[in-house]
């Protein structure tokens, strides 16, 4: 399955990314290595890997996390595109989900 991200994600990663890069010197690949793990399971047709998310703004999002960064990946599946849309990763230490829309 092709895996494809929405601007806002790309965004989140990159933030999410640099972040941990400065802050995690111990492990500062880990976000990387999670995220990277998340596309590889849902390219790998994993399309039930994570739990349904409730949304009003977009129906049949699902939402997995990354264990050792306590990040959630949300994500649904569009069947006219073949694919995996990776809507937003947002720490799950926020107390909320984060805004999700498609563009």
């Amino acid at each position: 399955m092709n895996v494809r991200f929405e601007e806002q994600a790309v965004a989140q990663i990159r933030a999410a990314h640099a972040w941990w890069r400065a802050n995690r010197l111990a492990a500062p690949l880990v976000f990387a290595d999670e995220i990277a793990s998340v596309v590889a399971r849902l390219r790998a047709a994993e399309l039930v890997a994570g739990a349904l998310y409730p949304s009003r703004s977009v129906p049949g999002v699902r939402r997995v996390l990354c264990p050792r960064t306590r990040y959630h990946v949300y994500y649904v599946i569009d069947d006219e595109l073949d694919a995996a849309v990776i809507l937003a990763v947002w720490g799950g230490k926020r107390g909320r989900g984060p805004p999700l829309k498609r563009t």
